[in-house]
């Protein structure tokens, strides 16, 4: 079958403004021209890229719950909990927006992966999880999962709604990724849909 042909490079007016969303939404997550020029060097990135566009024609629908524990020192500072996650990059937007001051002793959470094997919003993973009697796990909570369960993420990104900060007027949540055996903690936008291989972290009520 021959491939489609694209208008796109006909005008390379357009092209260049669908480029230039691309760099400001890469920037605005804290990359750089490094991150931009993997695009061409990474077919597994491309085709992310490409499938976050198109998006899927899956319709199975399938729901697991892993659950995990940690167990939480409340007087360390996020700067501390970020440098014991050990991530090999973290968004530079972090410590300026999801920072949070520090308590005493320590508490233990018992935390639900939950997983729904299909593209959600934010606000449909929450109204399941109240539902169930849950609640989106916070920010402080996920840095604990990436400490104690480090392993984890570069299985499955793992998502934190519990804690939502405006970052260049957008609303972003905090998570965990990976990129082959990289470990990020990023930001990714709450007003948008999360693909079928997202955990979502979720502690009881």
């Amino acid at each position: 079958m021959a491939r489609q042909k694209s208008e796109f490079l006909k005008g390379w007016g357009k092209a260049f403004e669908v480029f230039k969303a691309l760099v400001d939404a890469v920037l605005a997550l804290g990359g750089n021209d490094a991150d931009l020029e993997r695009i061409l060097t990474s077919k597994d990135l491309r085709g992310k890229i490409a499938q976050l566009i198109v998006g899927t024609k899956r319709t199975a629908i399938e729901f697991l719950d892993r659950t995990i524990s940690v167990m939480m020192d409340l007087t360390k500072t996020t700067v501390q909990l970020i440098a014991d996650g050990k991530y090999d990059w973290v968004n530079s937007n972090i410590v300026k927006h999801f920072s949070f001051g520090t308590g005493d002793g320590t508490r233990t959470a018992e935390v639900h992966l939950l997983h729904y094997n299909k593209r959600m919003t934010s606000d449909e993973v929450i109204a399941d999880m109240d539902r169930q009697g849950l609640r989106p796990a916070t920010f402080l909570e996920l840095l604990w999962i990436g400490i104690q369960h480090s392993g984890l993420q570069l299985e499955f990104p793992i998502v934190a709604l519990g804690t939502v900060a405006k970052v260049h007027d957008d609303r972003y949540v905090a998570y965990l990724d990976r990129y082959d055996r990289v470990r990020y903690l990023n930001l990714y936008w709450f007003d948008s849909e999360w693909f079928e291989n997202y955990r979502f972290a979720a502690v009881r009520k």
